[in-house]
């Protein structure tokens, strides 16, 4: 699973291209309103399948793009606008990728998770609630952070 990149964010384009090339499944995330959640969907065919939300995100069209399970993730790349050396993550305000992670962690089963941020988003201390998830590797263009997060 992975994210569509916007704005200032590390590009994740390379990255969905290249798993698409690969002949591997990409699921990207829907912000499903009703639901107040992430939504899971497959996706093919970026130029096709994604249509841009509100904020001017690309997100999987639900019309043509299958829903995908929580048990079908192995591997997640989490966005985030700081992070720190504990693994603590900023996100964008909602919780969406806090509540499945431990939606995930309900499971049994959690997938190998990591961030990329440019280096001038770690930050010495970004702060952490209860319900707030850590996440394991962040990448940088300077650096690779391995903290000891988990759920």
């Amino acid at each position: 699973m992975a994210y569509a990149s916007f704005g200032n964010e590390v590009d994740t384009w390379t990255l969905i291209a290249e798993t698409l090339a690969r002949g591997k499944r990409l699921v990207l995330p829907l912000i499903d309103r009703h639901r107040d959640a992430l939504a899971l969907h497959f996706v093919c065919d970026p130029d096709r399948e994604l249509m841009a939300n509100a904020w001017g995100i690309r997100e999987p069209r639900p019309d043509i793009c299958p829903p995908a399970m929580l048990a079908e993730l192995d591997f997640i790349v989490v966005p985030g606008l700081a992070f720190d050396q504990r693994g603590g993550r900023l996100g964008y305000g909602k919780a969406y990728y806090d509540r499945l992670f431990h939606s995930l962690a309900g499971d049994g089963a959690m997938p190998f998770r990591i961030a990329g941020a440019f280096d001038l988003q770690i930050v010495d201390r970004v702060p952490m609630d209860a319900h707030d998830v850590a996440v394991p590797h962040i990448v940088t263009e300077a650096r690779v952070i391995e903290s000891a997060a988990s759920v």
